[in-house]
């Protein structure tokens, strides 16, 4: 915009700006160029500084990583926010009106389960209040005010063939697992677990099922179990005696001349009234009583609740005395029996003992003799088998210098003969023998021939006889050809 003034200034000169600024233009600076040829270089500026001043707005820099436990010191959250003129930080909890902190942090201490919520942050000045941010706090803590539902100050009575149901409930946070444990042996420390989950049910309930039951209750913080159990509750059956499955049955081995113990075990609640054995068709014995070798001791107590055991005890047993014993229990809701069969045998005697100790000996002793046996029979025949090759090769030798020597040979279609005085000599005739006995050959009494070195024929006055000697050991070997 121009506008003429006096005569000495002949112009003046204005600019007018309209701009929405925001807060990314806050602390920038704003440059007025004036240009005209009677500046130096031309031109000439003004600038400023702009402060915008705007709402705020606010961030979570600092929260809580990991689960927060019960127990622990303290967490801490810090909230920042950006605004011009500076603003005030306002910590609340969700649900209600009380202002927590006025500061970026606020810190919670001691952590417990009462904390947990939604935590809110928003800033605040004179252009106005911030949307507000949320963190949520999430305080875990171990299973706690664990206890059991459906029995009386912690007592259960039920029947045999009866049910129970029983309910578990716990707080904790996360929300926790159930289980039961079965403590079946009064004072003992091994555990039994029964089920899992929040309900326990239990059907035809027999005495196995009767003793304390606990309710353990668990979850997992920052990877790591915590655990809480309940007080026992103890659930009693009512109902007949019942023999244990263990020894409903069962069989004793005695020597004749030595003691026996028989007993049987039941479970019985109300205690029984009646145990007797039955020692034959016409004899019982009541529990602390005896007669003669037979002596039924009194009732003692077994770690399960309710049971009990009967025992019987033979003295000097008698071969006679092997049958069944019976063991009767009667209470007032009813009665069950234990069969017991004893066994008796007659004592092995020393000499037995001793004979079977010399059988084993002389078994031992032959089986070796005949393993020996069978290793030198063995290179016997390895021997023999050399020695009648030697002897085959030395008969045809013996043929060849008797043909030469005496006389022509001719060939038939059966044999070969050798012209000789008389008769003729077949040589057929020098075969000998086949072997036997495992390759050695033999003829007629005479040794094995195992070499025939030189061969001299021995005429016969009587008839044509060959006669083959050996020099081939002292003693001389002689084979008759006819």
């Amino acid at each position: 915009m121009h506008q003429k003034l006096a005569p000495q200034k002949k112009w003046s000169s204005s600019s007018i700006l309209e701009h929405r600024f925001g807060r990314d233009d806050h602390g920038k600076k704003l440059r007025c160029v004036a240009m005209h040829e009677a500046y130096e270089n031309g031109e000439k500026e003004v600038a400023t500084g702009m402060n915008v001043h705007y709402i705020p707005t606010v961030t979570l820099v600092d929260t809580p990583v990991g689960d927060l436990e019960e127990g622990t010191l303290s967490a801490t959250m810090r909230c920042v926010a950006d605004a011009n003129p500076p603003a005030t930080i306002v910590w609340k909890k969700a649900g209600s009106t009380e202002t927590l902190a006025i500061q970026e942090t606020l810190t919670l201490k001691p952590l417990s389960r009462r904390i947990s919520g939604s935590y809110t942050c928003e800033a605040r000045n004179i252009m106005g209040i911030s949307a507000p941010k949320t963190v949520e706090i999430e305080v875990k803590y171990a299973p706690t005010s664990v206890t059991i539902e459906g029995a009386s100050n912690n007592q259960l009575l039920t029947s045999v063939g009866g049910s129970v149901r029983l309910e578990c409930k716990a707080d904790g946070n996360p929300f926790p697992n159930f289980k039961w444990i079965h403590k079946a042996i009064r004072g003992a420390g091994d555990i039994i677990v029964r089920a899992e989950g929040r309900f326990f049910v239990l059907s035809n309930v027999s005495y196995e099922d009767q003793g304390e039951y606990i309710c353990i209750a668990s979850n997992t913080i920052n990877g790591g179990d915590r655990v809480g159990e309940s007080q026992p509750v103890n659930i009693r059956v009512l109902g007949p005696p019942k023999a244990l499955n263990l020894v409903a049955s069962q069989t004793v081995l005695v020597e004749r001349g030595q003691d026996a113990t028989l007993f049987g075990a039941f479970c019985s609640d109300p205690i029984p009234q009646t145990t007797m054995w039955e020692i034959n068709e016409a004899d019982t014995l009541e529990a602390g009583t005896g007669k003669g070798r037979f002596v039924a001791e009194p009732l003692s107590t077994m770690k399960k609740p309710s049971c009990y055991e009967a025992r019987l005890k033979i003295q000097r047993v008698e071969l006679s005395d092997a049958r069944i014993f019976r063991l009767v229990v009667e209470n007032e809701k009813g009665s069950d029996v234990v069969d017991v069969t004893l066994k008796v045998t007659e004592p092995v005697s020393m000499a037995a003992v001793i004979g079977v100790i010399i059988a084993c000996i002389i078994f031992l002793v032959v089986v070796s003799l005949c393993l020996l046996y069978a290793f030198k029979s063995e290179g016997c025949c390895t021997n023999d088998e050399k020695g009648d090759s030697k002897t085959a090769l030395d008969i045809e030798s013996a043929k060849s210098e008797y043909s030469k020597s005496n006389g022509k040979v001719s060939s038939t279609s059966s044999h070969s003969s050798i012209k000789s005085g008389g008769g003729d000599l077949r040589f057929n005739d020098l075969q000998l023998p086949r072997a036997s006995n495992n390759g050695s050959m033999r003829t007629r009494g005479h040794r094995n021939i195992h070499g025939l070195p030189s061969v001299t024929p021995i005429p016969s006055p009587k008839s044509d006889v060959i006669s083959i000697t050996s020099s081939h050991s002292s003693t001389k070997d002689r084979v008759d050809l006819v």
